[in-house]
């Protein structure tokens, strides 16, 4: 009898030596995240204050190290500080306004999971930023501009694992903002800018971005047949004219070629001759041209999202994209090599597509598997998945192609809208 209580005295006391074990644990597990929430938010104070000091060496640190060596190069190019381009315009720097995000937050606007996957630990935070700048432009201005920031850890080292300008169109109507009255005006920026509109903090016009339609009759009647124009909205949004590209590949992966415009900016029109030098190196000029339709519609909104919400390392040159992975893949006269997809570029010159809520989205895409369609309403578009859907799914043309992916998604929580642009 002595020995069954001492048995069951022990058994108890392990019992309870394990319980405080896993609850020290969990503890620990907490306080570890919250340190490093702290710590995280430390990274951003840290780079705001490498810009204020123009210290380009620590701010060239603190990004991704595919992005680091270059950003050195033009932040201590003379040049280009002596002519104040993008983020070499800003004067002063401190930050206003700095709040942690939710995941809820992101959706549909960064794809968190590949981060997450890619760095582990991702924290999230809308910052917003008082500048003081030599030159305004979209990219700096006077006044609170806000961002997306997350940071996360890249070889055990704390980094600016995504920086970019914030969809407060989104984000403050769901409760993620501020409700301050920086935000309001740096709202307003943001509804000008869809209408074509660069506009500063005080409301005076900068510059404008407005497509002139120069639209042939030939290229609507191909129009109609490709992407049956009749189930188009009279929604009206002004297109960009041009769209700002930094050139980071010093050679083409089509034809071998340098690039004559390596490191520095272009600004080809956007709907044709960006679209149709990017989807060459996306995509297969073989594809049926419901499918390569379908991916001209996700690389033009892809880069209008840009235009209206850059992020860096394109934001940091003063451009809208870069032409690497990092946006979208870019060749300057790549077209000339593939006549279908120049032709799939030009059939979508006057349409475009927006969410259920009438926003531009953050199109994503990715090549996804030859023979499958991909999933439907994931949010995603699969490059593969579009000639398979054209070939093989039966969809007629590419708008019902572009519903299977971005339609009751995170992108768009009703059925896509699509609508004739609007021209000046």
């Amino acid at each position: 009898m002595n020995k069954q209580k001492k048995y069951i005295i022990i058994t108890l006391l392990l019992v309870l030596c394990c319980t405080l074990l896993m609850s020290s644990f969990v503890f620990a597990t907490d306080s570890d995240i919250d340190i490093n929430s702290d710590v995280a938010q430390s990274i951003i104070y840290q780079m705001v204050q490498s810009i204020n000091n123009k210290d380009w060496g620590t701010y060239s640190e603190l990004q991704l190290d595919e992005y680091k060596d270059s950003l050195k190069d033009f932040l201590l190019n003379t040049d280009n500080q002596q002519s104040s381009i993008g983020i070499l315009s800003v004067q002063s720097a401190s930050i206003k306004e700095i709040k942690a995000l939710p995941k809820a937050a992101l959706t549909g606007i960064v794809d968190l999971e590949s981060y997450t996957l890619k760095y582990g630990d991702v924290y999230s935070f809308l910052v917003g930023t008082t500048y003081k700048v030599k030159k305004e432009s979209k990219y700096f201005l006077n006044g609170v501009n806000y961002n997306i920031i997350l940071v996360g850890k890249e070889n055990d080292k704390w980094k600016i694992v995504f920086n970019g300008d914030a969809p407060l169109e989104v984000l403050r109507p769901k409760g993620y903002g501020f409700n301050s009255d920086d935000e309001t005006s740096s709202l307003k920026v943001i509804q000008e800018k869809y209408k074509g509109n660069i506009i500063n903090k005080k409301g005076a016009l900068l510059s404008t971005n407005k497509k002139v339609s120069e639209t042939s009759t030939n290229a609507k009647i191909l129009e109609v047949s490709a992407v049956q124009s009749s189930s188009v909205s009279s929604f009206t949004l002004q297109e960009p004219a041009i769209i700002a590209v930094y050139h980071m590949y010093g050679n083409s992966s089509l034809t071998g070629k340098a690039d004559p415009y390596y490191h520095t900016t272009t600004y080809p029109s956007f709907d044709v001759e960006y679209v149709s030098d990017c989807l060459p190196v996306e995509v297969y000029d073989s594809w049926d041209i419901k499918a390569l339709c379908a991916c001209a519609l996700a690389v033009k909104e892809y880069g209008w999202y840009n235009i209206l919400h850059p992020k860096t390392p394109a934001s940091t040159y003063g451009a809208d994209v870069v032409d690497t992975v990092s946006d979208q893949r870019y060749e300057y006269n790549s077209h000339t090599l593939a006549p279908n997809c120049n032709n799939a570029a030009i059939l979508e010159t006057s349409i475009c597509i927006r969410s259920s809520s009438d926003n531009i989205f953050n199109a994503q895409y990715r090549a996804g598997t030859s023979g499958s369609p991909g999933t439907q309403y994931g949010g995603v578009l699969s490059q593969y998945g579009t000639q398979y859907l054209a070939t093989t799914g039966g969809y007629s043309n590419a708008i019902s192609i572009l519903r299977y992916y971005y339609s009751y998604s995170d992108k768009s929580s009703g059925d896509i809208k699509i609508f004739n642009v609007n021209y000046p």
